[in-house]
């Protein structure tokens, strides 16, 4: 498998290493481009019409711009890169064999980036669901343009450059780099014990000398490294590296118990002897090594994009250029001796993969006489062609094929077609077989052992097919492979049914899909809640508590959470993973502190959207002063008196002091709703040189009044 770490760059393009096997290499192409045929001439035609062409909408078509991208490496890039590797190597293993390996590509999408023009130039764009997903992840478009399309892309099409973008949306199972940790230790101990004695014992007094020497060295190193790749876990690192401190510290504890030791033999004088020296050393090395690998395979995105160069920029196998007019026609509907009909047929389908033997194309054309033809295709890359007089008569002509399949005698009979087109393609969904694979996808079977998929399938001809598989430690892929006897003509749709380890039972909604299922994680879905307090929290509120509870009862899931709302923290943001989202009920209770000491509890409520909890703010009217135009190099600072109301009782004051261009809010209490919702403001202006204007007194209803500069002197 492609292991995704061990990348080197030959010939501008990335070469990947296998996991297993050191002769095997996967080179990754740059960019899509043109599929190029056996003569290495790019699968491309350009239509045009000589005269307008009406369409069923009234409209006037213009042309045609059949061609195939592809995303695969040329055979020059892949004999150059096989060369390198060759020669990289020999110089290790002379006369070793190296191989390029296929991709394991598991799903994909492929699209144009200009079709969304309004249809100005580009009026249809038909292209299968997928690439082909195998050999050279073949895409066949055909475009439809307007008359104004059809002048555009001819002159766009020829020259230097290119105009046609195509970006493929690749996934494939590569091999993650190995995680490595590795921890060591090393230790010496080092003791010496010297004693000299000596004793004259000769005529006079005696004399005893005696010199002793004891010496200790100790030395310990500890060290702990972990080697994590491209796509490698945080939480798999950490996890390591946490397994091998914590084995070397108790490593390092038990050695630690194991002492060194000191001299214990005798340290006295012999009888008999006059010179006596003892000499006693002792060494203790320790060493220790752990090592740990892990090692994952994965689903890696891969989105090669770009444009397309135009094939006037090309050459062929033989190094010839590619003349534009070699793929560009002119149709001259009024010229009966010029038209004629030519149509390619392709197979899009693996055939060594899937179920069908082979399949026979039918096609006709009426002219002065029918002409038919029948074609035969037993290998995917079977190329069919179909040509004829046109007599005078439109391009348009019938097909019909049948699949042979492997194991079934009945065959898939498609009904006669019409078509215009010189490309046809047949691709998997138009065989006739429902193709669907089921693989684990980061499903954890520690947490959930097992999840059953049930998937279904409802033909327009025949009974719904509905079938059941297993994803479990010994089960991680299936392959549904039916014949339906129809053309495919929408998606698959299939549930999964996770078994958990304390034995509940978590279901997901009915989902929709193309060919692949993946069966993850249960908690796919969000589920965000947004809490905002209400009320006044400079005078009156202090807190408010909140408690926020989420139930599933048809999957017995249930996700609690708390917090606090103050004068900091307004609102609170709750997210959590759910089944699903359009499921489930959230409940909210909770208790609102005031700052005069009382408490006030908030009942259990069922949410039906966003929160809001605490009092209301209606009777608040909050006024904020904008002071963008005044020129705070000339004014010092400016002083707003604010006044509402005219009875005592109610009457409020408030004088802003604005230093810069920042806002101030003051907030009016309403004494009631009817309340007038109009105050007076008064500006006074202190400049830097000393002087000062004022503003007279004004009666204002705006929320977010804009205070002018200062009066003229």
């Amino acid at each position: 498998m492609l292991l995704i770490d061990k990348v080197q760059t030959l010939e501008g393009l990335q070469v990947y290493g296998d996991d297993v096997d050191p002769f095997t290499f996967y080179v990754l192409p740059e960019q899509p481009r043109f599929r190029l045929d056996d003569a290495g001439r790019p699968v491309f035609k350009f239509l045009k019409y000589r005269s307008p062409k009406k369409r069923t909408d009234g409209s006037f078509g213009g042309g045609f711009i059949i061609f195939d991208s592809e995303f695969a490496v040329d055979d020059a890039q892949r004999d150059k890169i096989i060369d390198a590797l060759t020669t990289q190597v020999g110089r290790s293993r002379p006369g070793a064999k190296v191989k390029l390996g296929t991709i394991q590509w598991a799903k994909g999408t492929a699209k144009l980036n200009f079709v969304a023009d309004g249809g100005a130039l580009i009026q249809s764009v038909v292209n299968p669901m997928s690439p082909s997903l195998f050999g050279r992840n073949i895409t066949p478009f055909t475009m439809e343009l307007s008359q104004e399309g059809a002048t555009f892309f001819e002159q766009a099409l020829q020259g230097s450059g290119g105009v046609v973008q195509v970006a493929y949306e690749m996934s494939a199972w590569v091999k993650l780099p190995a995680i490595t940790g590795l921890a060591t230790f090393h230790s010496e101990k080092y003791y010496e014990f010297v004693q000299h004695i000596t004793d004259d014992s000769g005529c006079g007094d005696d004399t005893r000398t005696e010199d002793i020497r004891e010496e200790i060295r100790s030395s310990d190193i500890m060290f702990v490294e972990v080697n994590a790749g491209i796509g490698a876990d945080p939480k798999i690192v950490n996890e390591i590296r946490g397994s091998l401190m914590d084995t070397l510290e108790q490593t390092v504890a038990r050695k630690m118990l194991e002492q060194l030791g000191q001299y214990d033999g005798d340290r006295g004088m012999l009888e008999d002897y006059e010179d006596i020296r003892r000499d006693y050393k002792k060494i203790k090395i320790d060493d220790f090594s752990y090592t740990i690998t892990e090692k994952s395979a994965s689903l890696w995105p891969f989105n090669p994009q770009g444009t397309l160069p135009n094939i006037t920029t090309l050459v062929d196998a033989s190094g010839a250029p590619i003349r534009w007019a070699d793929y560009a026609q002119v149709i001259d509907l009024d010229d009966p001796f010029f038209k004629t009909l030519e149509v390619t047929v392709r197979l899009n389908a693996d055939l060594e993969a899937l179920p069908i033997h082979s399949v026979d194309v039918h096609l006709e054309f009426d002219g002065k006489q029918l002409v038919v033809d029948d074609l035969h295709f037993g290998k995917a890359d079977d190329v069919g062609k179909f040509s004829c007089f046109l007599d005078g008569k439109p391009p348009e002509y019938r097909y019909s094929y049948r699949v042979n399949f492997k194991n079934s005698a009945q065959p898939f009979e498609m009904p006669t077609q019409t078509s215009k087109s010189d490309e046809l393609t047949i691709s998997v969904d138009d065989t006739g077989l429902l193709l669907v694979e089921v693989r684990k996808g980061n499903l954890n079977l520690d947490e959930i052992p097992s999840a059953l998929v049930t998937v279904r399938y409802e033909p327009t001809t025949m009974p719904a097919i509905e079938e059941q598989y297993v994803i479990d430690a010994t089960h991680d892929t299936h392959s549904l492979q039916k014949a339906i006897l129809e053309r495919r003509s929408k998606p698959v749709t299939y549930k999964i049914d996770y078994r958990t380890a304390d034995g509940k039972t978590l279901s997901t909604p009915w989902r929709e899909t193309v060919r692949q299922i993946y069966v993850n994680s249960p908690f796919t879905d969000l589920r965000e809640v947004m809490v905002t307090a209400e009320g006044d929290f400079t005078a009156e509120i202090d807190s408010i508590l909140v408690d926020l509870a989420y139930q599933d009862a048809a999957n017995d899931y249930t996700v609690h959470t708390n917090g606090a709302l103050t004068k900091g923290s307004t609102f609170l943001d709750w997210k959590f993973p759910v089944i699903d989202h359009t499921v489930g009920t959230v409940t909210y209770s909770g208790t609102i502190r005031r700052q005069n000491g009382t408490v006030e509890d908030i009942p259990p409520t069922i949410a039906t959207g966003s929160i809001s909890i605490g009092e209301h703010v209606e009777k608040l009217l909050p006024i904020t002063l904008q002071p963008d135009l005044i020129d705070f190099n000339q004014v010092a600072l400016v002083r707003v008196a604010l006044r509402y109301g005219t009875d005592p009782a109610t009457r409020q004051e408030e004088d802003l002091i604005l230093r810069d261009a920042s806002p101030q809010t003051w907030t009016i209490e309403l004494p009631d709703l009817e309340s007038p919702r109009t105050y007076s403001m008064s500006v006074t202006y202190y400049l830097k040189d000393g002087t000062s204007r004022q503003l007279p007194e004004t009666v204002s209803d705006a929320l977010k009044p804009v205070i002018p500069p200062p009066p003229p002197a």
